[in-house]
Protein backbone atom coordinates (compact mmCIF):
# COMPACT_ATOMS: atom_id res chain seq x y z
CA UNK A 1 0.00 0.00 0.00
CA UNK A 2 2.74 2.18 1.20
CA UNK A 3 4.33 2.67 -2.47
CA UNK A 4 1.21 2.96 -3.83
CA UNK A 5 -0.08 5.61 -2.22
CA UNK A 6 2.84 8.33 -2.95
CA UNK A 7 3.24 7.06 -6.90
CA UNK A 8 -1.27 8.21 -6.86
CA UNK A 9 -0.31 11.55 -4.89
CA UNK A 10 2.26 12.98 -6.81
CA UNK A 11 0.32 12.41 -9.97
CA UNK A 12 -2.20 14.88 -7.85
CA UNK A 13 0.15 17.66 -7.11
CA UNK A 14 4.12 18.50 -6.58
CA UNK A 15 5.19 16.77 -2.82
CA UNK A 16 8.20 18.65 -2.92
CA UNK A 17 6.89 22.68 -3.69
CA UNK A 18 8.60 23.64 -6.64
CA UNK A 19 10.44 26.71 -4.95
CA UNK A 20 12.22 24.60 -2.95
CA UNK A 21 13.26 22.53 -5.75
CA UNK A 22 14.97 25.57 -6.87
CA UNK A 23 16.17 26.75 -4.12
CA UNK A 24 18.11 23.80 -3.39
CA UNK A 25 18.86 23.36 -7.57
CA UNK A 26 22.46 25.38 -7.83
CA UNK A 27 23.16 23.56 -4.90
CA UNK A 28 22.60 19.94 -5.97
CA UNK A 29 22.47 19.81 -9.26
CA UNK A 30 25.48 18.70 -11.03
CA UNK A 31 27.38 18.07 -7.90
CA UNK A 32 25.00 15.17 -5.79
CA UNK A 33 23.11 14.43 -9.25
CA UNK A 34 23.53 14.07 -12.69
CA UNK A 35 22.93 16.98 -15.04
CA UNK A 36 19.49 18.10 -14.91
CA UNK A 37 17.29 21.30 -16.44
CA UNK A 38 15.70 22.87 -13.44
CA UNK A 39 12.61 21.32 -14.37
CA UNK A 40 14.09 17.72 -14.72
CA UNK A 41 15.24 18.43 -11.15
CA UNK A 42 11.72 19.41 -10.09
CA UNK A 43 10.65 16.18 -11.79
CA UNK A 44 13.32 14.29 -10.26
CA UNK A 45 12.74 15.35 -6.65
CA UNK A 46 8.83 14.75 -7.48
CA UNK A 47 9.62 11.50 -8.86
CA UNK A 48 6.95 12.12 -11.69
CA UNK A 49 8.56 8.89 -13.01
CA UNK A 50 7.19 5.68 -11.32
CA UNK A 51 10.27 3.68 -12.83
CA UNK A 52 12.95 6.14 -13.03
CA UNK A 53 16.11 5.29 -11.30
CA UNK A 54 17.92 8.75 -9.57
CA UNK A 55 21.73 8.96 -10.52
CA UNK A 56 23.63 9.84 -7.65
CA UNK A 57 27.44 10.98 -8.45
CA UNK A 58 30.05 9.23 -6.82
CA UNK A 59 31.05 9.79 -2.99
CA UNK A 60 27.65 11.94 -2.58
CA UNK A 61 24.76 9.39 -1.25
CA UNK A 62 25.80 10.76 2.57
CA UNK A 63 25.19 14.37 1.30
CA UNK A 64 21.82 13.03 -0.15
CA UNK A 65 20.62 11.54 2.52
CA UNK A 66 20.96 14.08 4.49
CA UNK A 67 19.51 16.41 1.64
CA UNK A 68 16.41 13.87 1.40
CA UNK A 69 15.81 14.37 5.64
CA UNK A 70 16.10 18.37 5.29
CA UNK A 71 13.13 17.90 2.39
CA UNK A 72 11.29 15.36 4.56
CA UNK A 73 11.44 17.59 7.26
CA UNK A 74 9.59 20.47 4.71
CA UNK A 75 7.17 18.19 3.67
CA UNK A 76 3.66 17.63 5.02
CA UNK A 77 1.36 15.40 5.77
CA UNK A 78 3.76 13.76 7.88
CA UNK A 79 3.03 10.71 6.34
CA UNK A 80 3.63 11.71 3.09
CA UNK A 81 7.15 13.01 4.10
CA UNK A 82 7.72 9.84 5.44
CA UNK A 83 6.74 7.74 2.17
CA UNK A 84 8.22 10.61 -0.29
CA UNK A 85 11.79 10.27 1.72
CA UNK A 86 11.50 6.07 1.70
CA UNK A 87 10.78 6.23 -2.25
CA UNK A 88 13.35 8.73 -2.81
CA UNK A 89 16.18 7.15 -1.07
CA UNK A 90 15.16 3.57 -2.59
CA UNK A 91 15.23 5.34 -6.38
CA UNK A 92 18.90 6.81 -5.35
CA UNK A 93 20.10 3.23 -4.40
CA UNK A 94 20.55 4.26 -0.35
CA UNK A 95 19.49 1.87 2.16
CA UNK A 96 17.06 3.69 4.45
CA UNK A 97 19.40 3.29 7.58
CA UNK A 98 22.52 4.30 5.74
CA UNK A 99 22.27 7.92 6.44
CA UNK A 100 21.29 7.26 10.44
CA UNK A 101 23.98 5.21 10.68
CA UNK A 102 26.67 7.99 9.51
CA UNK A 103 24.91 11.16 10.21
CA UNK A 104 27.60 12.19 12.83
CA UNK A 105 29.65 12.97 9.08
CA UNK A 106 27.34 16.36 9.51
CA UNK A 107 26.44 16.52 12.79
CA UNK A 108 29.43 15.53 14.85
CA UNK A 109 32.90 16.67 15.71
CA UNK A 110 33.92 14.27 13.24
CA UNK A 111 32.20 15.89 10.30
CA UNK A 112 34.22 17.17 7.74
CA UNK A 113 34.66 20.73 6.52
CA UNK A 114 32.94 19.69 3.05
CA UNK A 115 30.19 18.46 4.58
CA UNK A 116 29.22 21.39 7.30
CA UNK A 117 29.77 23.54 4.63
CA UNK A 118 26.88 21.53 2.75
CA UNK A 119 24.71 21.67 5.49
CA UNK A 120 25.54 25.17 6.14
CA UNK A 121 24.78 26.25 2.23
CA UNK A 122 21.53 24.06 2.44
CA UNK A 123 20.56 25.40 5.37
CA UNK A 124 20.52 29.22 4.11
CA UNK A 125 18.72 27.87 0.63
CA UNK A 126 15.91 26.82 2.54
CA UNK A 127 15.78 29.85 5.06
CA UNK A 128 15.92 32.24 1.97
CA UNK A 129 13.00 30.07 0.48
CA UNK A 130 10.90 30.30 3.54
CA UNK A 131 11.69 34.51 4.04
CA UNK A 132 10.32 34.36 0.20
CA UNK A 133 7.27 32.24 1.10
CA UNK A 134 6.81 33.12 4.58
CA UNK A 135 6.83 29.83 5.64
CA UNK A 136 8.52 29.52 9.13
CA UNK A 137 9.00 25.36 9.97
Amino acid sequence: MKKIFLPNTIKLHDTVEIGLCMAIYELCNDILFEYHTPLEFAVLLNMRDNMQKITVKPLQKLRVGYLAKAIKELITPQKTAEQWHDLFLERCGIKPNYFSRHQSDFCGETGSKDNKLFVENLQEAIREWQLRNNRHN
